[in-house]
């Protein structure tokens, strides 16, 4: 059986608002249903182990895990890593923005 799943249909949003710890069944447009368990107050999102086993347990009990399930600590974000700035790119000057050509390859040869 092949899976098409570059189109999809257009349907009315499924949207679904339970309390932290809850499970909740929705219905799914085709008639099937899907169980969503949301992290409760007391789970840890920076143990990585604990996110694993909290995983492979709503899917031994064939629940999705739904909330904010791993972040890791202690290390630089993406900002961070990218340098970018803390104005939005689109107030920012058009020459800042866009560097030129020269400024550009030599990004682009560092990515490479």
């Amino acid at each position: 059986m092949a899976l098409y799943a570059d189109f999809v249909p257009p349907a009315k949003e499924i949207k679904a608002e339970y309390a932290a710890g809850a499970a909740m069944p929705v219905t799914l447009h085709d008639g099937s249903q899907i169980v969503l368990r949301k992290a409760d107050g007391a789970y840890d999102p920076s143990d990585q182990a604990a996110a694993f086993s909290y995983l492979t347990r709503a899917t031994a009990a064939g629940e999705i895990a739904t909330g904010l399930l791993y972040v890791q600590t202690g290390r630089p974000d993406m900002h961070e890593l990218a340098n970018t700035p803390d104005v939005p790119l689109a107030t920012m000057a058009w020459e800042r923005v866009c560097p030129g050509s020269a400024t550009l390859a030599r990004i682009q040869d560092r990515l490479r």
